[in-house]
């Protein structure tokens, strides 16, 4: 269930952020095909994370007509500006970094890009061309505690 709204949540800021594109057809703005960079911190199999994240690009792709590209196993440092810069070479104008260690570097990179839309997942940090997002936690944080409580030794 929380993948399918990290998924959701992926989709809809896409979608918000080009205005509702139909579906299966190649996206172009201004002539130019539409193409989406996902920077991951972790392989595509790894069967958490990362896969989620992956799924939802497959998503993107089927349900938008949009292209992706995708970085797997990049650190959580300097790095990751050199791997945006490779996805704007090769035609990205909308980069999801989808680790919450890449804050500060898409910040500093979205300053040097501003016609690029940039989304960071579980981040706090905005600027004018860069959106974060995150699914709600809330419901099984509460339900952990639940179960951590009825664990727990009683000590009255």
């Amino acid at each position: 269930m929380k993948k399918f709204k990290l998924l959701s949540i992926l989709i809809l800021s896409v979608l918000l952020a080009f205005g509702g594109c139909g579906k299966k057809e190649s996206k172009t703005v201004d002539g130019k095909e539409l193409i989406m960079g996902f920077v991951y911190v972790g392989p595509i199999g790894d069967g958490g994370w990362t896969f989620a994240h992956n799924q939802g690009r497959k998503l993107v792709e089927k349900e938008t007509g949009i292209k992706t590209i995708f970085k797997e196993t990049v650190p959580e440092g300097a790095e990751i500006k050199d791997v945006i810069r490779s996805m704007i070479d090769q035609g990205a104008t909308i980069i999801a970094a989808t680790s919450f260690g890449y804050m500060d570097y898409v910040v500093e990179i979205s300053k040097e890009y501003p016609d690029i839309k940039f989304l960071h997942c579980s981040g706090y940090k905005r600027t004018e061309n860069l959106s974060t997002y995150f699914g709600r936690i809330e419901q099984p944080r509460y339900l952990s505690g639940i179960v951590a409580g009825m664990k727990s030794r009683q000590t009255r």
